[in-house]
């Protein structure tokens, strides 16, 4: 019996926040399966992130990757908003539950079959930039002549040159498999976005002064639970923010969603990949000893913390 929204909807979620390893086989067919549909659709589609490297670099799929990824862009290869609905009521046909989301950058389409998640994300250029998560800014030339390279027996599209897209998303060290410690590349690869000028000092003063409880805050505990002061929190692409003395850092996002975080303190660093933050919310941190990288899902909603 076919599941209802809900539950699919429970179950991407679940998946989302604990990203488990595909079944290379059963990845394979969906994204075959996907192509068909796209290709029937007239729809020039490409590789990206982790499926995009396991082609280029291993001639497969990672055996670690917990989802596929595919891109397209608004404006190139004859892509337009019209062409957005029948792309989901074609895999809604096919079986799969699609979720949609707006952002400024993006129309993100969110599908899952068999409890493998797969993303179908459309790009909207921004001076002539691409803008991917976890705040990757892409020229847009690396999506306009599409490299065809052979793949699962078939033939697929990646961005152009490849080497350099991977590059720019992964880090330099994009050619070593890593299971774990890619987070760290790619954060630092970004950085924490460019430091505000002064316009956006004086605009962070002034929303924090009228609107107080809008900044998400994030409370920073060590090993034994205790608050940590001077603590950095690096958002990518989004900032560097200082704990205070109650451990607390303000963090000024743009919306509820999920982040790339770097947390330092006392020489010791995490880097977390994906992770929910929202404004106006209370979140806490809290390493663990036994697990110095690697995890998901770590930053946890409370009620409320010390100013």
């Amino acid at each position: 019996m076919a599941l209802s929204d809900v539950e699919n909807e429970a179950i991407l979620e679940e998946l989302i926040k604990t990203l488990p390893a595909m079944d290379p086989a059963i990845a394979g067919a969906i994204l075959l399966e996907a192509k068909g549909i796209l290709d029937e659709l007239g729809v020039t589609f490409y590789l990206r992130d982790g499926i995009c490297l396991g082609a280029i670099r291993e001639g497969g799929i990672i055996p670690w990757d917990d989802d596929i990824d595919l891109g397209t862009t608004f404006g190139l290869h004859g892509f337009s908003e019209a062409m957005i609905e029948p792309i989901i009521a074609a895999f809604r046909e096919a079986d799969y539950y699609v979720k949609r989301d707006e952002f400024d950058t993006h129309v993100y389409l969110g599908m899952l079959k068999n409890r493998h998640m797969m993303s179908l994300t459309f790009f909207r250029p921004i001076k002539g930039q691409v803008h991917i998560y976890p705040g990757v800014v892409l020229p847009v030339r690396l999506f306009d002549q599409l490299k065809e390279i052979d793949f699962l027996g078939t033939k697929f599209r990646v961005p152009n040159p490849p080497e350099e897209y991977l590059q720019l998303k992964y880090g330099p060290d994009w050619r070593t498999p890593k299971h774990i410690g890619y987070e760290k590349d790619v954060v630092d690869n970004i950085g924490p976005g460019p430091t505000p000028g002064p316009f956006v000092q004086l605009r962070r003063w002034a929303s924090g002064m009228l609107f107080p409880r809008r900044a998400a805050r994030l409370q920073i505990l060590d090993q034994e639970g205790v608050p940590v002061p001077g603590a950095v929190v690096v958002v990518a692409g989004h900032g560097r923010f200082v704990t205070n003395a109650k451990g607390v850092a303000k963090l000024h996002l743009p919306l509820d969603y999920y982040y790339a975080v770097a947390i330092r303190f006392q020489g010791f660093e995490e880097v977390l990949y994906m992770e929910q933050l929202a404004p106006g919310r209370e979140h806490l941190y809290q390493p663990d000893p036994s697990t110095p990288a690697g995890r998901v899902s770590v930053i946890t909603q409370k009620e409320a913390i010390p100013s």
